[in-house]
């Protein structure tokens, strides 16, 4: 049997590593990035409003401050089916567009995975 399901991301997702969302309440590791939004898990579970402004680094140097998100689906440990360190995961979409320096920084980590 053939699927017709096409993935229809306006995005490209990439995984990456050593690159986290912080903000006052967490440090959090992100799992996906793309030019559109960010998905990330959290070891503390807090609750996570439907908008945040979070800082983007990661361990080559880039950082972007006071990126605003808007929350798209949340799991918390209890409803994801495997155990996992992260108490929440979430994916958000960039609550506004990117400014050129903004998208440049996205697209330098985007690049080195």
């Amino acid at each position: 049997m053939v699927s017709n399901y096409r993935e229809s991301r306006k995005h490209l997702r990439r995984k990456v590593t050593d690159t986290f969302v912080v903000n006052r309440e967490n440090i959090c590791q992100i799992f996906n990035l793309s030019s559109g939004g960010v998905s990330f898990g959290c070891t503390v579970s807090s609750k996570i409003p439907q908008t945040l402004t979070v800082d983007i680094v990661d361990n080559t140097g880039v950082h972007l401050f006071d990126i605003p998100l808007k929350k798209v689906w949340l799991n918390t440990s209890k409803q994801m089916e495997t155990s996992s360190m992260y108490e929440v995961v979430l994916g958000a979409k960039f609550g506004r567009k990117l400014s050129h320096e903004e998208q440049v920084a996205i697209d330098k980590i985007l690049e080195s995975f």
